[in-house]
């Protein structure tokens, strides 16, 4: 990506434990976050494991942005990038520890991973839920301040206790 950019990060085996926020959510957060740095959203990087919550996201910008955000897209489109197949439809932790996924999609899935987390954390901000592991090791792995990791939902990550309140 040749440009400063957003991240979103959504899904992965979260959705069997609770709702995740719909993807309208991630977009005001991220539209938030333009507002309040006078910014204008030019390239989102989409992050996870299910390109159905890409193409979910995909359509709440382009809604959106031909819409009352217009000003906050720069009157176009942002440029939506992300690094999944459109075979993916989201990890199940159960698949990978039954010994039924083979050595090569264990390791063809955990390059992908780190390297979603690595382009994620020269984001300008990235928005996610705290009920997403990724998320809250990404506030860990960020130089940047904790104020560029933003949560799409109402839930809060007590870090001296590990847990989600």
């Amino acid at each position: 990506i040749n440009a400063e950019y957003m991240g979103i990060i959504r899904r992965g085996d979260k959705i069997l434990e609770h709702a995740l926020p719909p993807a309208q959510e991630y977009w005001n957060a991220l539209k938030a976050k333009a507002e309040e740095t006078d910014s204008i959203i030019q390239t989102i990087f989409v992050a996870g494991d299910d390109y159905n919550a890409y193409e979910e996201f995909e359509e709440v910008v382009r809604e959106e942005c031909e819409g009352e955000s217009a000003i906050v897209c720069g009157w176009q489109q942002p440029r939506l990038v992300h690094y999944m197949d459109q075979r993916f439809k989201g990890f199940v932790r159960n698949e990978w520890l039954d010994g039924k996924m083979s050595y090569k999609k264990k390791y063809e899935l955990t390059l992908i991973y780190f390297t979603q987390l690595t382009i994620l954390r020269a984001a300008i901000a990235v928005i996610g839920s705290y009920g997403n592991n990724s998320f809250r090791l990404l506030k860990l792995l960020r130089d940047a301040g904790f104020d560029t990791i933003i949560p799409a939902d109402e839930l809060e990550w007590n870090m001296q206790q590990f847990s989600i309140v």
